[in-house]
């Protein structure tokens, strides 16, 4: 029998990124269904497709006064993206999945720091 080799070889990881304490790590995440160009033509899907969102541990939520559903803005250099906060124990702390292809100008294409805001409720 011919088996093929697996050749690992190690990879140098780059700097940490760090947040600040205001701040989570928006880390690109693939989702089954979302906007992209092949599902979107498809109508039959549009009720699969969920609205824009970022995952982010409850542990976190709890600590920037977030609550799962509440919109917030996510602020990544000079863009700002706004979001459904979606509570999730899955996602470690820290970090804000936020999948590519839901929202109009889409996710970093990499980790980066990301300032969360939360909106405030206007009462007429």
């Amino acid at each position: 029998q011919n088996a093929a080799a697996l050749a690992l070889r190690p990879v140098k990881a780059g700097k940490p990124i760090k947040a600040k304490d205001s701040e989570l790590v928006a880390v690109p995440v693939s989702v089954v269904y979302d906007t992209e160009a092949i599902l979107f033509k498809t109508e039959l899907l549009h009720g699969r497709i969920p609205v824009p969102y970022a995952a982010i541990n409850p542990a976190d939520a709890r600590k920037l006064r977030v609550t799962n559903g509440e919109m917030v803005d996510l602020k990544i250099g000079a863009q700002t993206i706004r979001v459904a906060a979606y509570l999730d124990e899955n996602v470690p702390r820290g970090i804000a999945a936020l999948p590519r292809n839901l929202q109009t100008h889409g996710a970093p294409q990499s980790a980066v720091p990301a300032a969360i805001t939360r909106l405030e409720r206007v009462r007429a």
